[in-house]
């Protein structure tokens, strides 16, 4: 009599977890529609490559503001980082991290060499 009463909880329990997890999903899949609803050009689904978000070129385009030859030229000089993937480069967080830490970088060379060559004004 006791077992079957534990068993009874236990299925009782089983079946109140079930759907409440079969709610929430529902709830995320309503979401997404409210999202894709409200931002239909904006709302890009997020991409994935070895458990880190991937970026396409398109992406990396648009968080530069570099053009598509832009990153040709510096994936060639081997200043930015990519993988392949059925045909198409893609670029994981880690590597477009780095990338900015790069371009940070350089951008911090460029400035201090300009103030180096830069002929300072001697008072009179």
């Amino acid at each position: 009599m006791e077992s079957e009463n534990m068993a009874n909880e236990e299925q009782t329990l089983s079946t109140h977890i079930e759907s409440a997890t079969i709610k929430i999903l529902q709830r995320f899949d309503d979401l997404e529609k409210i999202l894709r609803t409200l931002a239909p050009k904006s709302y890009k689904q997020v991409r994935y490559h070895n458990g880190e978000v991937a970026y396409d070129n398109q992406d990396l385009c648009e968080m530069f503001n570099k053009s598509k030859r832009s990153l040709q030229r510096y994936r060639s000089l081997g200043e930015l980082e990519y993988c392949c993937e059925k045909g198409k480069t893609i670029y994981t967080q880690s590597q477009v991290d780095r990338f900015q830490v790069k371009m940070a970088a350089e951008s911090e060379r460029k400035k201090q060499s300009k103030l180096d060559t830069e002929p300072t004004a001697e008072p009179p």
